[in-house]
């Protein structure tokens, strides 16, 4: 009889250690969602700007966020050939509301942007990727040049020749905003626009 009262109260803490470690694992769990309010949920799709970040230049992307329908030009300048279609840009607020992230669709295209501010220099760091027939990673630095976002990074064309690289946003509004991507030669000072996106927000 004995015997069977320890195996018993030995089931009992065994179950007890269980249910404490669950609590724990619990506890735990519910801590780490409440320390990142700001990453996008259920109830907040596309996160929330953190507001910890005060500096103003910090906050420029934040009227981007949100789902947009697009329309695209591609300009090829070897051959002189444009296409034209349509694509789809969604904007996110990342890292607990200290950075951005944003993907755009187009055919078979699906390039990511993760982006992030850095309070000591005031400028933003823009890590574009793609990888579906190709794998290409770059990044773009700049920030707010008047009433555009302007962007840049040093490329080289496949013959050799140095360019610059320039990412703008323009005529921005809550609604609406224009893109474009411009190689400017650092020779001959040529601009060429090699890709234009219009983008409206989806209703």
């Amino acid at each position: 009889m004995s015997k069977f009262i320890s195996t018993l109260m030995s089931l009992a803490c065994c179950v007890l250690m269980a249910e404490g470690a669950v609590a724990d694992d619990a506890t735990s769990s519910g801590k780490a969602v409440s320390e990142w309010l700001y990453d996008p949920s259920p109830l907040y799709p596309f996160g929330r700007a953190n507001p910890a970040q005060t500096d103003p230049e910090a906050r420029i992307f934040d009227r981007f966020i949100g789902s947009y329908t697009c329309t695209q030009e591609r300009n090829d300048k070897a051959s002189g050939k444009s296409t034209k279609s349509d694509g789809r840009w969604v904007w996110y607020h990342d890292m607990n509301g200290f950075g951005i992230r944003d993907h755009y669709r187009f055919n078979v295209g699906a390039p990511a942007s993760q982006r992030v501010y850095d309070p000591a220099k005031k400028e933003w760091h823009v890590w574009y990727f793609i990888g579906q027939t190709f794998y290409y990673a770059g990044e773009w630095i700049g920030g707010k040049a008047g009433d555009r976002l302007v962007f840049e990074h040093e490329d080289e064309t496949p013959e050799g020749r140095k360019v610059l690289s320039r990412l703008q946003f323009f005529d921005i509004t809550d609604t609406s905003y224009e893109w474009t991507s411009s190689n400017i030669d650092n020779e001959t000072g040529e601009v060429f626009v090699d890709w234009a996106i219009h983008c409206k927000k989806a209703t």
